[in-house]
């Protein structure tokens, strides 16, 4: 038991301390994936876009970040940013934008449902809108991967109820 304490008493401090950044460090440009790698571990995905490779590192169903390294036609970082934002978002297309084209801008979601009334099958993004607010993007598909829908709010899985 005094083990256990101990260990969580030293991790809780490590966190208090800033010692651990759950919000990934950022990269500088020139860095290999193999340095990327070694810092923040293996990719959840990994994504050809024309000439370059994008990292994606995604935080799963509670997540409200996902990072995404660009790495040049050289192998080495191009950019390292955020992409959980409402300016990535704003660069999908209603009626444009497609399945592929949202994995390279936004990455995967947390979750996959489907409205079955309109065929729809929607992903679903827990973010933090402007950085303070803590919401959830819901991005629409029809049955031909096209993004058909768009609709943002309250993420109530980090609500307290008020």
């Amino acid at each position: 038991m005094k083990r256990f304490f101990a260990g969580g008493a030293v991790a809780l401090l490590l966190v208090l301390s800033g010692c651990v950044n759950f919000n990934y460090p950022p990269f500088q440009p020139g860095a290999t994936e193999d340095e990327i790698v070694a810092g923040v571990g293996k990719p959840t995905a990994r994504y050809k876009d024309g000439d370059t490779i994008l990292l994606e590192y995604a935080r799963g169903y509670w997540g409200q970040y996902t990072h995404m390294g660009r790495l040049g036609p050289d192998g080495r970082l191009v950019s390292w940013e955020q992409v959980l934002t409402n300016e990535k978002f704003d660069e999908l297309v209603i009626g444009k934008s497609t399945k592929q084209d949202v994995l390279l801008i936004v990455g995967q979601p947390g979750e996959y449902t489907e409205i079955a009334l309109n065929n729809y099958e929607v992903w679903t993004y827990h973010y933090k809108q402007e950085g303070v607010w803590d919401s959830v993007m819901h991005l629409m598909f029809d049955r031909n991967g096209i993004l058909r829908k768009m609709e943002t709010g309250l993420d109530l899985m980090y609500s307290n109820g008020e």
